[in-house]
């Protein structure tokens, strides 16, 4: 039963705002990994500068999802030192100035795009569900508004001066992206 508990504890856990490094260790305790720790010195050289934007964009089954697991492993806030010391990014200098250092948001947006529900409705239930997860994250801040996701990280940046990395993946899957998707993932760019 104590495990059932922890499970049960573990998906109440935020799923959005620093989702952790287990699907990182996952990836790395594949038969098949390649190392590709290697892009954080770069992402790191980065971090406060105007060229901070990055869109990584690459065809289906090129990694796109290990390397969102890998970026969140790294920025976001947890444990992940003995993940990464083993990795080729220990080797460069400094290479743990961010590690676990932001809060890390991470979106897939083909898990709201369901049928029967419009683009609109979908974008409402992922910043409800991103906001929720930073509420609970923050109780002690008060939010101008707790539904309006750009607003909630700009009411925790002001009162606690955490920093914050949004990761968001418009994957379409494996099949061709539908009507749906391409008018989310029209929407989403414009957020």
């Amino acid at each position: 039963m104590k495990s059932g508990m922890w499970f049960v504890k573990e998906v109440l856990m935020a799923i959005y705002l620093n989702p952790g490094y287990k699907k990182f260790q996952q990836a790395i305790d594949s038969e098949i990994y390649v190392d590709k720790t290697e892009m954080i010195d770069y992402l790191n050289s980065i971090v406060d500068t105007e060229q901070r934007y990055v869109s990584v964009s690459r065809p289906r089954r090129f990694g796109k999802s290990i390397a969102a697991n890998m970026l969140c492993a790294y920025y976001g806030k947890g444990d992940s030192r003995e993940i990464f010391e083993k990795k080729k990014i220990a080797e460069h200098e400094n290479w743990d100035r961010y590690l676990n250092e932001f809060d890390v948001i991470r979106i897939v947006m083909t898990r709201f795009v369901k049928r029967n529900v419009t683009v609109q409705d979908a974008l409402t239930k992922m910043q409800i569900n991103v906001c929720r997860d930073i509420c609970k994250q923050y109780p002690e801040v008060d939010y101008l508004d707790k539904t309006d996701i750009l607003q909630t990280m700009e009411d925790v940046y002001a009162e606690t001066g955490a920093r914050c990395r949004a990761e968001i993946r418009k994957d379409c899957g494996d099949g061709i992206r539908s009507d749906k998707e391409q008018e989310l993932s029209t929407e989403v760019s414009t957020l």
